[in-house]
């Protein structure tokens, strides 16, 4: 999932993930409009977010590269802003969340720590946030409101059924 404030940076961004960790973007979900108001100082009020389905060789005990990539990628794509007190914050540009789809499941990492979340490297922590069930992915309780959307829950199900066939 790639979010931002700029349609053109948010490709920009998600061709650099790409290929930072040897992948290709295989598919991407429609553009929908988030509202989060955590993210407003940072990305202003008007935010895009987009599922994007990138091919990876993956391990899951990898998945931990898979997100300092992903942290690599946002400070490419950062710019610097003088605080009041006269310190330079880093603002992003964009905002990419690396998630691990499996026809059960879809698995993120985050670098905020939660109690329902596992520690699997320092300041690195994985939770579910969506499990398959009687047709459809559904969002667990602390799922974020973006991942509970329509647009994003339709794309992973048909990523789902593509794999399923062999198509993806």
């Amino acid at each position: 999932m790639v979010m931002g404030t700029d349609l053109a940076e948010i490709s920009s961004a998600i061709a650099a993930y790409a290929r930072e960790v040897n992948g290709s973007v295989l598919d991407q979900s429609p553009v929908y409009n988030l509202s989060a108001k955590h993210y407003v100082k940072e990305f202003g009020e008007v935010l895009y977010k987009r599922a994007y389905l990138v091919s990876v060789p993956i391990d899951p005990a990898n998945y931990v590269g898979l997100k300092l990539a992903a942290l690599a990628t946002e400070r490419k794509f950062s710019y610097p802003v003088e605080t009041e007190n006269q310190h330079v914050r880093m603002y992003r540009k964009v905002n990419l969340d690396p998630g691990i789809l499996s026809v059960g499941s879809l698995y993120v990492v985050s670098t905020k720590y939660a109690g329902h979340r596992l520690c699997i490297a320092p300041g690195l922590w994985a939770e579910i946030c969506l499990h398959y069930q009687n047709g459809s992915y559904k969002p667990m309780p602390w799922t974020y409101p973006d991942f509970r959307q329509d647009e994003v829950l339709n794309f992973l199900k048909a990523v789902r059924q593509r794999h399923l066939l062999g198509h993806g």
